[in-house]
């Protein structure tokens, strides 16, 4: 109890219909996020979540990845 939305580690989204996700920006601690079978085309606010180790995107609606947001750090 007493866990607030920065000690999400791990999200499942999936399915929800969701097209915006400039909301998830503020979790900042999430190692795994899973957003298949949405109604997404834009992922600029995931470069906020330098945490993340895995990410799912399948069946969502991105026609364009610029990858200078998504550089792995060392």
């Amino acid at each position: 109890m007493g866990k607030n939305l920065n000690d999400i580690e791990m999200l499942d989204l999936s399915s929800n219909q969701i097209s915006n996700i400039s909301v998830l920006k503020n979790l900042t601690n999430i190692l795994i996020l899973n957003l298949t079978q949405n109604k997404i085309n834009n992922l600029a606010s995931l470069s906020y979540l330098e945490n993340l180790l895995e990410l799912y995107l399948e069946s969502n609606e991105i026609t364009l990845l610029n990858l200078n947001f998504y550089l792995l750090k060392n």
